[in-house]
């Protein structure tokens, strides 16, 4: 009887130990969760800020150079080609 007492304790003891385990696999798992949400959402906020940043160096590229000589440019992909188009200044000469 003894020896079925033991074990019977053994078991108990285990069952919970598993039960512990297995509670603290599944916190684990909701915070490793939630910190590849909270990684994503960085990650999102940088793409956006990075494109903004790309936006605005663009526009102040753009701004120091000037506009430019104005072209025409081909209307379909493939097509390099540039025609300059007559001033709207008079050149004199």
């Amino acid at each position: 009887m003894e020896r079925s007492t033991v074990r019977g304790s053994l078991h108990k003891h285990l069952d919970l130990e598993r039960k512990i385990a297995k509670q603290a696999e599944a916190r684990l798992r909701q915070q490793l969760q939630s910190l590849e949400d909270i990684c994503l959402y960085h990650l999102k906020l940088l793409t956006r800020e990075q494109r903004q940043l790309q936006r605005e160096q663009q526009r102040l590229q753009q701004a120091v150079r000037g506009p430019g000589p104005r072209t025409a440019r081909a209307s379909y992909p493939g097509q390099g080609f540039h025609i300059p188009l007559p001033s709207l200044v008079p050149q004199l000469y």
